[in-house]
């Protein structure tokens, strides 16, 4: 392989993992004063089944109402799922553990069991805790199976609070609209047409 061939590989590997790792699309909303943002990046595909990562996270330092903890949060991403969600990282200050799994959507008193589109996660009280701490970031890591090409353009989510004693407080959510951060990736791409020209300006 000639030295000049790295000029054009380098970038397009960077390139590579750039669209490998990089959220596809990612939106952000604000509800009662927590900024929310939920992600997701492709990670799969197999067979007709694309496997994403979600990512919700919220920043509730400006939070305005009365909550303390959030006790359910619930996620769709597409017209339907394959199987069940999987969290694979909780908010700080809890456990994997500490939040139960409930296929469908969400109600005023927590995970519904209703909507196959949904999937919900229930948390389990323990020693006085209720749920996921509010007054910092919080955030919930997940992994979903859906048929291939059915990503919606709008994800939606839904958060329930509870007050310090563990009795209900209230309900957010809504749709976030997402987009692709194509910064980097265009960038890299940048860079390699500025390999591939200074290699035809050597050339020439």
């Amino acid at each position: 392989m000639g030295k000049s061939s790295w000029y054009f590989l380098v970038p397009l590997g960077l390139l590579a993992l750039c669209f490998s790792t990089l959220p596809l699309q990612a939106g952000t909303v604000t509800l009662s004063g927590t900024e929310w943002t939920l992600s997701v990046a492709l990670i799969g595909t197999e067979n007709g089944t694309e496997t994403y990562r979600v990512t919700l996270e919220g920043d509730t330092a400006n939070y305005t109402d009365t909550g303390a903890f959030i006790s359910t949060v619930a996620i769709k991403i597409s017209g339907k799922i394959i199987g069940d969600m999987v969290l694979t990282s909780a908010p700080e200050g809890t456990t994997l553990d500490n939040w139960t799994y409930v296929p469908g959507g969400m109600n005023g008193k927590g995970c519904s069991e209703k909507g196959q589109s949904w999937g919900c996660f229930d948390f389990t009280e323990y020693e006085l805790v209720f749920g996921a701490d509010i007054g910092g970031v919080v955030a919930w890591e997940l992994r979903v199976d859906i048929p291939e090409g059915t990503l919606g353009s709008e994800l939606e989510f839904k958060v329930h609070y509870l007050n310090s004693d563990g009795t209900k407080n209230g309900t957010d959510g809504g749709y976030v609209s997402v987009s692709e951060p194509s910064t980097l990736i265009l960038l890299l791409s940048g860079t390699s047409l500025l390999a591939g020209a200074a290699r035809f300006r050597k050339k020439t």
